[in-house]
């Protein structure tokens, strides 16, 4: 598996990380799953969950509009051939 093609720019302003132009936060892979430490355990299983999915929807279905603006592809299209085959 090779590295991912993702341009991040920084903001020397603000110190914020973007990618597409939407801010990014870079933490630890604990952070989110260990379940003796992270989130997973302070909310439960099933709300963790549902919180990664509706937010990782959200955030899908934001970029894809956003780009759908500036690229020539249908909305579907774009979610399957843009962000999907970017992000496996």
């Amino acid at each position: 598996m090779g590295k991912p093609a993702l341009d991040i720019e920084l903001d020397d302003v603000t110190g914020e990380w973007h990618v597409d132009g939407m801010p990014m936060i870079l933490v630890p892979r604990h952070f989110l799953v260990n379940n003796h430490i992270g989130a997973e355990l302070a909310l439960g299983r099933d709300a963790y969950a549902r919180h990664l999915y509706c937010a990782g929807y959200k955030s899908a279905w934001h970029w894809c509009e956003m780009h759908s603006s500036t690229d020539a592809l249908v909305l579907v299209n774009l979610l399957s051939r843009g962000y999907l085959r970017r992000h496996r």
